[in-house]
């Protein structure tokens, strides 16, 4: 780049401290963007041990297997069994019995009993059961869908905060490899009394902080990760 060329040519007048300074942090800034505009747009591929496992609709498809979910359906689907068993006890109870030797018999006369049973009136315990398991059965449905929404919100957060992560790692790399190259041509100009060397401490400097930056991004990286295989499994 421009700024690099005039970074690496023999300087005739020597600059104002500041002027220098100045420069190379702007140099430092700009190749920074665009290492992380090369990052976001064009990077490279990325391994399967830096970018989230899955599409995003694939993650979102795997929360059906979540297992707060599943605990969640299956709550609500007791409560729909203990629905039909009341709703069963509205409907009249038939019994049949018959002597042990009905079919073995020789007897001309053979017993057959059979008796219904049906509850006339029960002070309206059955129906204030009812309309019990109802509204249980509404609150789990609620309680699902809220949790649903709210599983699915974490997935989504958690994929692109990892696929955030993944391209700043990409950005960092490159921007560590050019300020090393720097860093390489600043210690030359250094070692030749070109260059004052504070210009190569700023370089080093700079340098780190991107090194430092990198094991951020790749721990929150890790972190996506992690969140998303406590999700979903993958």
């Amino acid at each position: 780049s421009h700024g690099f060329a005039q970074a690496c040519m023999p300087a005739r007048t020597a600059p104002k401290r500041s002027n220098r300074k100045r420069n190379i942090m702007n140099l430092l800034k700009s190749m920074f963007a665009a290492g992380l505009a090369g990052g976001i747009v064009v990077a490279p591929p990325v391994g399967a041990d830096q970018a989230p496992r899955g599409t995003l609709t694939q993650m979102l498809e795997a929360v059906e297997g979540n297992p707060e979910l599943a605990v969640k359906r299956a709550r609500g689907d007791a409560a729909r069994a203990n629905q039909d068993v009341l709703e069963s006890f509205k409907s009249p109870k038939i019994s049949v019995t018959a002597d042990s030797d009905l079919i073995s018999s020789d007897d001309e006369e053979q017993v057959v009993e059979a008796s219904i049973e049906q509850t006339i009136h029960d002070w309206g315990a059955l129906d204030a059961d009812l309309r019990e398991a109802d509204l249980k059965i509404r609150t789990e449905d609620a309680e699902l869908a809220a949790l649903e929404h709210r599983v699915r919100q974490q997935v989504v957060n958690a994929y692109v905060a990892g696929m955030r992560a993944s391209n700043l790692v990409v950005a960092l790399d490159l921007a560590i490899d050019d300020v090393s190259k720097i860093e390489a041509v600043m210690s030359r100009r250094v070692n030749q009394n070109v260059s004052p060397a504070t210009d190569l401490l700023l370089v080093r400097a700079r340098l780190s902080q991107y090194r430092s930056s990198k094991i951020q991004a790749e721990g929150d990286l890790r972190d996506s990760h992690l969140q998303l295989i406590q999700i979903t499994g993958l």
